[in-house]
């Protein structure tokens, strides 16, 4: 019997809306345990959980003994340690238009990790980290750091690196770091701390205690499948 052409374009068009993601933003908190919770540009503060999309603009923040995951529509991931904050200040990926790529964040406080996606693959000079100490460029990476001064991110004694500073380490990859006072590349490996914007990254032998982290084996995960990113679970609005 003939295929039916209309038929069978409306049912690839079906098929491709529900394979692909479904958030409405540009990325989805997929892992997290205590409380995170987002500020967005109009002032509201929402409580987020699994699958809550975040937004261009949003602040991000974690509590006490708090973190956060968040995969963003490039593939790209970024985790929140506890006490910290950090905003989205611009995002922009499109699949087909390169030339769009856009995307600039801004660690307020604490600390994180980052493994980039395909927009920091191939628009690696539209992709920055902003920090009260350095602005940090990268080349394809995994990387992290933490912001450690009064608070750092929760840490204490033994856990906390002797001297307070911006703490960046590179798993893979590698990142540029500049400020006022020079820029240095760290490749796959190595670790450096900067002790204030007018000073140049210094390189360390190793992290320091503290400085690397991964999510408590109790944190609540969303299933990574084709609708990872549909809210089933409405965020609540806590301030205007």
């Amino acid at each position: 019997m003939p295929r039916n052409p209309v038929a069978a374009t409306s049912l690839f068009l079906l098929l491709l809306a529900l394979c692909l993601p479904a958030w409405a933003g540009v990325g989805v908190l997929l892992q997290y345990s205590g409380v995170v919770s987002a500020r967005s540009t109009d002032g509201k503060v929402r409580v987020l959980s699994l699958r809550s999309a975040v937004e261009q603009g949003d602040t991000l923040y974690t509590e006490k003994d708090s973190y956060a995951l968040i995969k963003f529509n490039d593939g790209g991931q970024l985790t929140l340690r506890p006490l910290s904050s950090i905003s989205l200040d611009a995002y922009q990926f499109e699949p087909a238009r390169p030339e769009k790529d856009n995307a600039v964040f801004h660690l307020l406080k604490g600390g994180f990790r980052a493994i980039t996606g395909l927009l920091g693959k191939r628009s690696r000079e539209n992709y920055r980290m902003v920090t009260p100490s350095a602005t940090i460029g990268i080349r394809g990476t995994h990387y992290g750091g933490l912001e450690c001064r009064a608070e750092c991110a929760g840490l204490e004694g033994a856990k906390r690196p002797a001297t307070d500073g911006f703490y960046v380490d590179v798993v893979e990859g590698a990142v540029e770091v500049k400020n006022a006072g020079g820029s240095q590349v760290l490749g796959a490996g190595q670790a450096g701390v900067v002790q204030d914007a007018q000073t140049m990254l210094q390189l360390l032998p190793a992290p320091p205690a503290g400085v690397r982290f991964t999510p408590p084996p109790g944190a609540q995960k969303a299933p990574e499948s084709n609708g990872v990113g549909r809210q089933e679970n409405a965020d609540c609005i806590v301030a205007p």
